[in-house]
């Protein structure tokens, strides 16, 4: 059973408040049925009802655990039936229906509790090593104006971003806020369309994107306060988001999204918006997906997600492959080789163009020898930017002269064009 109802049709309603959200697919995503690379689960976990997940910069593996009220630290490698090698738990606490956990760069841990309308801040691991451990900073009700606190994000600043999933808002809290205190700004109104927030996700672009239970997901500035709509929204019956209960990103900007009441994490292309079709579809049998709830997505492409109905956190190889290297050849035969000046001239310019193909590398070099038989009179190298060369005519030798030119990238130089001209002293 959901631990929040859902309401029907909305999804449906705002597909034709948002105009293009119902147009038809431009391809079809690609299903994946997959097993996890691991999966964490058993008694020694201590695993039950998991549904936020992190993880810290060693790797570390931090889930939250809603209905027994704990957090859990992993080892990066846990896999099994690992016990946790940090447990947080305990009336000192304040822990009270975690629903999500962020860690910052120095290591705090930032909890959502939802039945609490409460943000609680513990010191980085390894703690004090005792369980019942008492939060370093708390960001307490009703001055917070959350209510039924459901995802936290926590900015490079230490600015916290909390959604409220029965006010249907967005809270956004200084570094420095403690206690009873009023959020700094507020995303809320009809205009921001926000319905019951499940997830958020500051992306690496700079904005704050949320999942909601209409099936939708939001994008606004970090900056945004009051009643503004969305800059842009994704969701419709092709995106078939389903309560969008996690989000992710990975290193080339694809967006993740777990369904909670799909059992499924779609990825979507970048900048993906109206009613796209997701690339990846994680789906089916084999991926042991159970009721997904919090996802998180490494520097890597890997995808951890906790499975609130599983007892369970399985981690997948990356869903998205990494495009293959560009194969670098030599660039093509330098084009327009020209001579200008007159044969009594003082000085000679050399002029090209670039090679029709810069073999997939930039060109970094062209080399301009001039010769007159086999007596070299000038040789230079001059940047790949450059498109002539002047020569006095003292450096030359009357009569016919040969000058050649190839261009050069990170695998070579590419083949020589040749160009005669007449000198006379």
């Amino acid at each position: 059973m959901s631990p929040y109802p859902r309401t029907l049709g909305v999804v449906a309603a705002l597909a034709l408040g948002a105009g293009t959200l119902v147009s038809a697919p431009a391809a079809q995503a690609a299903d994946l049925d997959r097993a996890p690379a691991t999966t964490l689960a058993g008694a020694a976990t201590q695993l039950a009802d998991p549904v936020g997940v992190t993880r810290d910069r060693f790797g570390r593996l931090y889930v939250a655990n809603r209905d027994t009220h704990k957090i859990l630290v992993f080892a990066a490698n846990a896999t099994g039936n690992a016990a946790p090698v940090r447990v947080i738990s305990g009336a000192a606490t304040l822990l009270a229906t975690p629903d999500d956990i962020e860690v910052d760069a120095a290591g705090y841990i930032y909890v959502a509790n939802h039945d609490a309308d409460r943000i609680t801040v513990y010191p980085p691991t390894p703690g004090t090593g005792a369980p019942n451990e008492a939060p370093v900073r708390t960001i307490t009700a009703p001055a917070n104006q959350l209510d039924g606190v459901a995802a936290i994000e926590v900015d490079a600043h230490g600015g916290i971003y909390a959604a409220s999933w029965s006010a249907h808002t967005v809270a956004y809290f200084d570094s420095t806020a403690s206690g009873t205190v009023a959020p700094d700004r507020l995303i809320a109104g009809d205009k921001t369309k926000l319905y019951r927030p499940w997830s958020l996700l500051l992306r690496a672009d700079g904005s704050l994107v949320v999942g909601t239970e209409n099936e939708a997901v939001l994008q606004f500035a970090t900056s945004d306060t009051g009643n503004v709509a969305p800059d842009r929204v994704l969701g419709g019956l092709v995106s078939d988001l389903g309560i969008v209960s996690g989000l992710g990103e990975d290193a080339r900007g694809n967006l993740y999204t777990s369904s909670y009441t799909d059992s499924t994490i779609k990825v979507f292309a970048k900048g993906a918006v109206g009613n796209a079709t997701p690339t990846v579809v994680l789906k089916g049998s084999h991926t042991g997906l159970n009721m997904p709830w919090g996802i998180h997505v490494d520097a890597a492409g890997r995808v951890t997600a906790a499975q609130y109905a599983g007892n369970s956190v399985r981690t997948y190889a990356p869903l998205v492959a990494t495009p293959a290297a560009p194969v670098v050849t030599r660039p093509s035969k330098v084009r327009a080789l020209k001579v200008s000046g007159k044969q009594t001239a003082a000085k000679r310019r050399i002029s090209w163009k670039a090679p029709a193909s810069t073999g997939g590398a930039r060109i970094t070099a062209y080399r301009v020898v001039v010769r007159k038989g086999g007596k070299t009179l000038v040789a230079k190298t001059v940047s790949g930017s450059r498109r002539s060369l002047v020569v006095k005519r003292s450096k030359l030798r009357n009569g016919k002269v040969t000058v050649s030119i190839r261009a050069r990238n990170a695998k070579g130089y590419g083949p020589t064009v040749k160009k005669i001209f007449r000198v006379k002293k």
